[in-house]
């Protein structure tokens, strides 16, 4: 018996179990970048998509406010994608071309936004005139969109340098807890986090702050907030999708 699945069950399939994103040997589309810029003074921003595989792909792409499981006609934003459904040949590519609807947004600070990629591989065919018993699945990517306004005069590259870092007991689990808090106007990506402390080299949660606000991470190993003077690093993701290291201090 031949099992397939159609377009809506594998949208319906996806949502429910609030699949973010995830990759595979078998995913043949590729997005061309980690994240995006759209500064306010744009007209449009482009993503080069191209299919890696040895099939062609039926590709549907959409934007959300960060709810992964709301599907494409459940959510509105102020951003047009064109196409929004292509079909893409193998080891060929599709230029995706992001528009603005001019929508307010606040201009004190970056908003941001998710791009969603979702892959549909063809059927699969009968081999050798047999049926077969499987399963197909579609492959979602999904990055980030940070809407820059024109009102951010600064340069966001030295944000992280302006992270005010603290440790604070967990009222919950008793543990210490690694406070940042973001005065800036900017989205900070933490992608690695450490202290030292006399040699003993503790591993923190990774994630992304949002402008003028708190996060607090997790510090595997960290049972005391009485550490001494713990020496910390942290690296960020850029704007350009690359890693960039930062020394931090820690505050009373």
């Amino acid at each position: 018996m031949k099992f397939s699945i159609s377009r809506f069950s594998i949208r319906l399939m996806l949502f429910l179990l609030g699949l973010q994103s995830f990759s595979s040997a078998q995913a043949g589309i590729v997005v061309g970048a980690t994240r995006v810029i759209f500064r306010e003074s744009d007209q449009e921003a482009t993503v080069r998509l191209s299919n890696e595989g040895e099939y062609p792909a039926l590709v549907e792409v959409w934007m959300d406010n960060g709810d992964a499981t709301v599907t494409p006609d459940k959510v509105t934003t102020p951003f047009t994608l064109t196409p929004p459904i292509f079909r893409v040949e193998p080891h060929r590519g599709q230029t995706l071309r992001m528009l603005y609807s001019r929508e307010p947004l606040p201009q004190d600070r970056e908003s941001v936004f998710w791009l969603n990629v979702l892959e549909i591989p063809p059927a699969p065919k009968q081999i050798e005139g047999q049926e077969k018993n499987m399963l197909q699945f579609a492959f979602r990517s999904r990055i980030k969109v940070f809407f820059r306004p024109k009102a951010l005069t600064a340069s966001g590259v030295k944000a992280p340098e302006q992270l005010r870092w603290k440790l604070l007991p967990d009222s919950a689990s008793g543990l210490c807890m690694l406070e940042a808090d973001n005065p800036t106007a900017f989205h900070i990506t933490i992608n690695a986090l450490e202290l030292n402390v006399g040699g003993q080299r503790i591993q923190g949660d990774t994630g992304m702050i949002a402008p003028f606000s708190q996060m607090r991470f997790s510090m595997k190993g960290l049972n005391s907030c009485k550490a001494g003077n713990p020496d910390l690093s942290f690296s960020i993701i850029n704007d350009f999708g690359g890693t960039t290291v930062f020394l931090g201090v820690l505050h009373d």
